[in-house]
């Protein structure tokens, strides 16, 4: 089984050990006849490099199989190859998408004084006063003395 949790779909390089392990699979001869995947975005979402997987997948006589839709990711004609094409298109929009919303709400959280970025551990996110906006802020001080940071460590951050 391969797999790359937690790793963005976007990154084809080292950090895909799965993926890499999948690709170094391939040869000289794969070890399997099929591969079944959640959707072709599983494989990643470049509009780039998934094509290409595929077509170095299917090469080496791997059938790709998608469980969520029943079928098969095909390259034999060249409407299938517009397909895996255009559905790597989609992936990557969506990728592309989801960061800009995500910058954009936390964006917007950053300016309400808001806590954009959830709490560290070892950490308390505590309500501040800001020293020049007479708004609310919100800092991470150091666990101390029971999980609670003293104010006046919290003022000075």
């Amino acid at each position: 089984m391969f797999q790359d949790d937690g790793i963005s779909g976007a990154e084809f390089g080292v950090k895909r050990q799965g993926f890499l392990a999948l690709m170094n699979a391939l040869k000289p001869r794969p070890p399997f006849q099929v591969l079944i995947v959640m959707d072709q975005s599983r494989l990643g979402r470049s509009v780039d490099e998934v094509p290409f997987a595929i077509k170095r997948i299917s090469d080496e006589g791997v059938r790709i199989f998608q469980y969520l839709t029943d079928s098969e990711v095909k390259r034999e004609s060249a409407a299938d190859k517009f397909m895996v094409h255009a559905i790597a298109f989609v992936d990557d929009m969506h990728r592309q998408q989801s960061r800009e919303r995500t910058h954009d709400a936390l964006k917007r959280k950053m300016l309400a004084g808001h806590v954009a970025g959830g709490t560290v551990y070892g950490y308390t996110n505590v309500e501040v006063l800001g020293p020049t906006s007479g708004g609310r802020l919100s800092r991470r001080s150091p666990c101390r003395g029971g999980g609670r940071a003293p104010p006046a460590r919290a003022a000075r951050g």
